[in-house]
């Protein structure tokens, strides 16, 4: 069996989606060790599984790496693809190339961000998914989704339901650190006080912003002294007023991307993780967050109860709500946080798991 698959989401830093995709490749390799994958893409990568049967397919003509990335898997991926005889085509990040009529394909949608939050998103990315999206999800083979929230979002706008619903998974490091890893790295960060915590890229659908104002207010009341927030993640886009007020106060200690094992410490000592995202297709931090036993601050969406599971606090996305939801919090000691938490589900999704649903589906495939 030959497969290819969209590498669009490895380029540059693997966050979200890109994790996604690689972490099931890693399960695809154990799983389908006879099958040989072809990885495309018009700008260097790294690809997640270094064997003989793994192979990439850089487009190295010249006007190739200069174009948008969704514009080249439309435009000359499928040229590719026919070259290497593909029998199916896996596109993990929510489109798919032309292909030819004899090669079935699964997509995963991953969000429906451009209904959803569309504002949260620049005006190409946002027409690429009025684009294509609905007409890939009628035309794929089969269709995966991330979870059940994003499967009723997709069928009420597409009018097709999702063959399997693939949850993500938290990676095995995010598991609660001892208070020796925890303690180095607050030293490494200079962080010698308790902290409120939040993960993500800077971009207006996570709603960064609003958490920062939510903590100057709690300081201007009075209800913050000594704590901090801590902000992990690199800066996306639209973030020009964030980083401005990322540097208002010494109070706010933006980290940039640190490695797992760092967050994980990070996600272990904090008095709550806060994740006010105004819409998520699942929502991935949480379960790290849960993982390491940290107590969860998230939005009251259908999405971030998957990943949240029982326990976490739900509120509207606002600045009034933020303020009495972290005000609950700033009592807590900075010792280690409950238990993991409960998922509505039968406990935490797995890798395995995902990767062995996306096989069952490659292996039907005629």
């Amino acid at each position: 069996m030959r497969i290819g698959i969209d590498g669009r989401a490895f380029v540059g830093k693997v966050t979200g989606v890109g994790r996604y995709i690689s972490e099931l490749c890693k399960i695809l390799a154990r799983i389908l060790p006879s099958a040989e994958f072809f990885i495309y893409c018009n700008k260097p990568i790294e690809i997640p599984c270094e064997l003989n049967s793994w192979n990439l397919r850089i487009d190295n003509r010249r006007f190739s790496r200069g174009i948008k990335p969704v514009l080249w898997l439309k435009s000359r991926c499928g040229t590719l693809t026919r070259q290497d005889r593909l029998d199916l085509f896996w596109g993990g990040a929510s489109f798919l190339p032309e292909l030819q009529a004899s090669v079935e394909s699964i997509l995963t949608v991953h969000d429906l961000t451009y209904i959803e939050a569309p504002k949260s998103m620049s005006l190409f990315h946002r027409l690429s998914f009025v684009t294509f999206l609905k007409a890939d999800v009628l035309k794929a083979t089969w269709l995966t989704v991330n979870s059940v929230g994003t499967k009723e979002r997709l069928s009420l706008v597409t009018g097709r339901t999702a063959d399997e619903v693939i949850f993500p998974a938290a990676n095995s490091i995010f598991t609660r650190a001892s208070s020796t890893q925890i303690d180095t790295v607050l030293q490494k960060y200079k962080i010698n006080e308790p902290y409120f915590l939040a993960a993500s890229t800077w971009e207006p659908r996570k709603n960064l912003e609003l958490l920062i104002r939510a903590f100057l207010e709690l300081k201007l009341k009075g209800k913050v002294n000594r704590e901090k927030l801590v902000l992990v993640g690199g800066h996306g886009w639209k973030d020009v007023r964030l980083s401005v007020l990322a540097k208002s106060d010494e109070s706010i200690i933006p980290l940039g991307y640190i490695c797992d094992s760092e967050l994980a410490a990070l996600y272990s000592g904090t008095l709550a993780f806060v994740y006010p995202s105004v819409y998520e297709g699942f929502g991935i931090p949480l379960l790290e967050a849960r993982s390491c036993g940290a107590k969860i601050i998230t939005t009251d969406i259908p999405e971030l109860h998957e990943s949240g599971g029982d326990d976490a606090t739900y509120i509207r996305p606002t600045q009034d709500a933020l303020v009495v939801a972290m005000s609950s919090h700033l009592s807590d000691s900075r010792a280690f946080a409950p238990t993991p938490h409960s998922c509505h589900f039968h406990g935490m999704p797995t890798w395995s798991e995902g990767g062995e649903t996306l096989a069952s589906l490659m292996s039907r495939q005629s």
